[in-house]
């Protein structure tokens, strides 16, 4: 029912082709954490990437292989270990991994 709404240029083709307003600037003063996946259909890697340069002091941690757009907690996919301990101790604690980091679609046997 909502396909049609959903996957038709025909709205964008009447859009002017100028912005209608300046581009919005982004300054955080939070680290942040940035989850992922490299083959996610509606946050894609290449917009995560820019996303991730524009937060100073951001992380981010890539679910490699999967395509999806949920990786965190098994919210609509199954869960990865590795994904959830990261963002579980960014939440609790506030802690960041050391660097940007990508992470199997399925955790190896030795985090299960």
């Amino acid at each position: 029912m909502f396909g049609p709404l959903t996957r038709n240029v025909t709205p964008c083709s009447f859009w002017p082709p100028a912005p209608a307003e300046p581009a919005t600037a982004v300054h955080n003063g939070v680290p942040v954490l940035m989850v992922g996946a490299t083959g996610d259909p509606a946050a894609v890697h290449p917009g995560q990437r820019a996303a991730h340069r524009a937060l100073a002091g951001s992380r981010l941690v890539t679910l490699s292989g999967a395509f999806r757009h949920t990786v965190y907690a098994g919210l609509f996919a199954p869960q990865n270990k590795c994904i959830d301990d990261t963002v579980n101790r960014y939440l609790i604690d506030g802690d960041l991994p050391g660097t940007d980091t990508a992470r199997p679609v399925m955790p190896s046997p030795t985090e299960s």
